[in-house]
């Protein structure tokens, strides 16, 4: 059984979850630690207040002990706990809410359209890189209110930073992602203290989190540059991850591609292909004392994986796990709720939007074209030993659809 230190793991894990559910429903990492395979077990453990979130290993593990790089990672909400977390989470629930969450369908079409229009000029598009990557930085630049002129420079310094989550930090890849954050610092900075000299917020996300106040408690400059960075960094990884997978299924899958076409990219759609495929494969939990998981002790500090990969497909809550069935989730089917961001109070803040950008984006795409098939005879390819699942370079093939129109407008 191939482990996840073997990078063909990553080409197709749903096949060694399988094989590992049948021996039990628990498995062991590489490292020794325990991995949560049924969906019960990990919905339990993502509610359970003795599990912490501790995610400082991603740093030391590389002798990170200072620097820009673990001076924004104390402040991030997701590596905090409560009360830290709970004021960090009150704070932002302020702003992030529905309102600013729908902001984001217009510039989700406007930008894929530009983008798909582009690529049937020449009947080709290369997934990852010309659509994939641009698509979510550009609608949260917008989203967040960062000026065009400087949107390039954030799109350079979200993916240099990326490079602190990889299973092997160079020094030179350090020295990367440390000046990325560094220049992130500075520029949102900057942003910020314009908008308080001017006295007015502003209306979006960065002109919302503000304003944002709960019992006379705001987010301070260090929070507030550390919440940009998270939202900047979360809509490219998930989305970027996500969108990357769910095209190359439906590529690949004429059945779901058919049903997607006939019904619509209904809500029900976009969620079966986050079962099917989330963008996170496995959420960890450090063990806050000593007990028993399903029989078996762990020791406080130790880490636990709760696979969103095998709950996903845990026959005993989604029968027929590995077939693409949107009805499993239509209202009254009692369909249990995916792990696909996580559940409790670490719940992702952004799955409302990921959800949205992936409907509007496919959406657009499926009213342009009207084939979508992979190009070449290479089977696509995942990226492996990522934290946030994505697609390798994949080249779809794609035909314009007689009754679309061109894009009015160019994406920048």
């Amino acid at each position: 059984m191939l482990a996840t230190t073997d990078a063909e793991y990553w080409q197709d894990p749903h096949a060694a979850l399988r094989s590992a559910r049948a021996l039990g429903n628990v498995a062991r990492s590489p490292w020794g630690g325990l991995v949560l395979l049924d969906y019960d077990d990990c919905t339990a453990a993502l509610t359970d207040a003795r599990y912490t979130n501790d995610y400082d290993a991603l740093l030391t593990r590389h002798d990170v002990l200072d620097g820009p790089l673990w001076d924004w990672w104390q402040l991030a909400m997701l590596n905090n706990n409560p009360p830290v977390h709970t004021r960090l989470r009150s704070l932002v629930n302020r702003a992030f809410t529905p309102r600013s969450v729908v902001r984001a369908a217009e510039p989700t079409r406007r930008v894929t359209a530009d983008i798909i229009d582009r690529a049937l000029e020449d009947g080709q598009l290369e997934l990852v890189r010309d659509l994939c990557e641009p698509l979510p930085i550009a609608v949260m630049c917008e989203l967040i209110g960062i000026p065009h002129a400087d949107r390039g420079d954030f799109d350079t310094w979200i993916s240099d930073l990326g490079l602190m989550f990889t299973a092997s930090m160079t020094p030179e890849s350090r020295r990367i992602a440390e000046g990325a954050m560094a220049n992130l610092s500075d520029a949102i900075s900057d942003l910020i203290e314009v908008r308080r000299r001017a006295g007015e917020p502003g209306d979006d996300l960065l002109g919302d989190l503000i304003a944002a106040e709960d019992g006379g408690d705001r987010l301070h400059r260090d929070e507030l540059v550390a919440m940009i960075v998270n939202l900047l960094f979360g809509a490219l990884d998930t989305t970027r991850g996500a969108l990357s997978m769910h095209l190359t299924y439906l590529a690949l899958d004429e059945h779901a591609l058919t049903t997607m076409r006939d019904a619509g990219v209904t809500p029900e759609a976009v969620e079966e292909l986050l079962r099917l495929e989330p963008p996170v494969g496995e959420i960890a939990r450090a063990a806050a004392a000593d007990f028993e998981v399903c029989g078996y002790p762990v020791s406080q500090g130790e880490i636990v994986g709760l696979s969103v990969l095998a709950a996903n497909r845990d026959p005993a809550r989604f029968p027929e796990p590995d077939r693409f069935d949107p009805s499993r989730h239509g209202a009254g089917t009692g369909a249990s709720p995916l792990l696909s961001f996580g559940r409790g109070i670490h719940h992702c803040i952004g799955a409302a939007l990921a959800r949205l950008e992936l409907r509007e984006a496919l959406s657009t795409i499926l009213e342009r074209c009207a084939t979508i098939e992979i190009a070449g005879d290479t089977p696509p390819r995942y990226v492996p030993f990522l934290s946030v699942r994505c697609m390798q370079e994949v080249t779809l093939a794609i035909t314009r659809t007689e009754e679309c129109p061109r894009a009015s407008t160019t994406f920048r």
